[in-house]
């Protein structure tokens, strides 16, 4: 990618691997540890299995208290005027005479990161490199969603440990010895041209 950084491409280069858009870390076990480089199938997942789906929210923009908090709003006569769908009162009296923290009003709502668990794969797809999963998963289309082991359910039996990963398709060295003559055959003494000297100037000279 041509927006990744020197820095990043320093990681990337040092694993073996192209540049990606996107990263994310998870926590495993001492034991189930991957090489740099590794790449997971689809498969790692089995067909009734379940995972929690991490992802962002569909962003609502800004939003009122019924809509973002699900209030009920104010009275429609008895003195309500123009504010029917407002939150109310914020604070107390005088003392302490301020709104506290964390206080569910009107604001930004969604664009937020949420996860979604015991959620069940249906399906999985090795060679499209799918993952079907049933239920709410977080996000609008084309997003990014984290699928992790679910932390309420048990592993199901022969799920891959420590991981279902892509074959490398590593080159394979020949290992065919260079023989020293035909057939293997050992040169023997007899079948070597024998060096032959001759005087000239009464220097020797090899042939």
């Amino acid at each position: 990618m041509k927006h990744t950084t020197k820095a990043m491409r320093g990681h990337f280069a040092k694993a073996s691997v192209e540049p990606k858009r996107k990263l994310a870390e998870f926590r495993v076990d001492a034991e189930n540890l991957l090489a740099p480089g590794d790449e997971l199938q689809a498969d790692h997942f089995l067909a009734g299995q379940w995972v929690d789906a991490t992802g962002i929210t569909i962003g609502k923009g800004f939003a009122g208290a019924m809509k973002r908090h699900n209030f009920g709003g104010l009275r429609a006569s008895h003195g309500v005027s123009v504010s029917h769908r407002s939150h109310g009162s914020t604070g107390q009296c005088q003392d302490p005479g301020k709104v506290f923290k964390g206080k569910k009003m009107a604001g930004h709502m969604g664009a937020s990161q949420i996860t979604k668990q015991n959620l069940q794969v249906v399906q999985t797809d090795v060679t499209r490199g799918l993952i079907l999963v049933k239920g709410a998963i977080p996000g609008s289309k084309n997003a990014w969603i984290l699928l992790k082991d679910a932390v309420k359910k048990a592993l199901p039996e022969g799920a891959p440990s420590p991981a279902s990963l892509k074959p490398t398709n590593a080159p394979v060295e020949d290992e065919t010895p260079v023989a020293a003559a035909a057939d293997d055959a050992p040169v023997s003494d007899a079948t070597q041209a024998p060096a032959v000297e001759s005087e000239t100037d009464g220097e020797p000279s090899g042939a």
